[in-house]
């Protein structure tokens, strides 16, 4: 049963000015002119307020492409909702538009970057320029008083440059940077290649000892991954400076969750299409007690689905063989690796 919500992202449009092929907005195709309602604005949030939510995040496609996005960050401060926004970072380098932004709210920002320089952020972007808008971005919003953080995704094609985009990184005004491991995304095309989350995690703490060694920056994996991925000098060292996430992924915990921009309440955005239920209902926004009821009644989907998420990924996660919280870490790469080949374990 779930009661107590922490974070609820809000898919605000899937538009955007980058194409990054393995991003789950484009991968299943629902970026033209697929964004939240106007008239919605107020209600979703006075629902998120109901149910206790402090933070939202703002995520799409591309948020700040949304054209009320103003008017989103006003109610946000009106239900008196902290928001953060995950971008690619290249409207900021409009100072009108950072300065608004930090009128309405916001302190801090996520800038997507996928590459050490123009050439290799670009080839993923697939727009050329986008890499020199983001890092001026960063600056500009900066200037204006925004902290910024950096997330990149680590894919098959640049595990061995990992480092190289840390280096171009480190120079900048930031408050962390941070990773995020590729996984599948159900319904995107075939193209998408899953990332290896062992192979990953190798990369991750490769490059995380990187960082520490030139700079002070800090460094975040955001993936649940199973920390017997890491050696236990790094695994010590990850759980108290909370470099990755020490308990299970939200898929079981349903303490986190999507709204996507038609109302689906989805668990993760790797599940984009793939609803939960949803919150409108003969165009009103639902109760609050018919969304807890929705979420815990025992024949509904939700709870069927966090029931199935939450068995350990591999016997070797069982209590008795394993004493780290992980379960296992995100449950969707066990649908494309096998858990009892690539988990190790850790004995108590």
């Amino acid at each position: 049963m779930v009661n107590k919500f922490i974070v609820a992202w809000i898919s605000l449009t899937y538009n955007c000015n980058n194409r990054c092929k393995w991003c789950y907005a484009s991968s299943n195709g629902l970026q033209v002119s697929r964004e939240l309602n106007r008239s919605k604005i107020s209600p979703v949030l006075g629902l998120l307020s109901k149910l206790g939510i402090k933070r939202t995040i703002l995520i799409g496609g591309e948020p700040t492409m949304y054209p009320y996005l103003e008017e989103v960050l006003e109610e946000h401060q009106r239900y008196g909702l902290r928001t953060g926004i995950v971008t690619n970072g290249r409207k900021l380098k409009d100072r009108v538009f950072s300065q608004m932004l930090k009128s309405k709210g916001i302190d801090s920002l996520t800038i997507s970057i996928e590459g050490y320089d123009s050439l290799s952020h670009d080839e993923v972007t697939q727009v050329q320029g986008s890499y020199r808008e983001s890092i001026r971005g960063i600056y500009i919003a900066t200037e204006e008083g925004i902290r910024i953080s950096t997330n990149t995704v680590v894919t098959n094609n640049n595990l061995s440059c990992l480092e190289k985009i840390a280096s171009s990184l480190i120079g900048h005004p930031l408050e962390h940077i941070g990773f995020n491991i590729c996984g599948p995304c159900f319904g995107s095309n075939d193209s998408v290649e899953v990332t290896n989350p062992p192979v990953a995690s190798e990369a991750f703490q490769r490059v995380y000892d990187y960082i520490r060694t030139n700079s002070n920056k800090r460094v975040k994996l955001v993936t649940p991954v199973p920390l017997c991925f890491f050696d236990k000098e790094h695994r010590g060292e990850f759980k108290e400076k909370r470099v990755v996430r020490e308990g299970p992924c939200q898929l079981s915990s349903g303490s986190n969750f999507v709204i996507d921009y038609n109302g689906d309440v989805v668990p993760c955005t790797h599940l984009t299409g793939y609803p939960l239920f949803n919150i409108f209902k003969e165009g009103e926004v639902i109760s609050k007690e018919d969304f807890l009821y929705q979420m815990n009644t025992p024949q509904g989907i939700p709870f069927k689905f966090r029931k199935m998420m939450s068995k350990n990924a591999s016997e070797k996660c069982d209590d008795g063989n394993c004493d780290e919280p992980c379960s296992g870490g995100c449950p969707l790469f066990w649908s494309v690796f096998d858990p009892n080949k690539e988990i190790k374990g850790i004995n108590p």
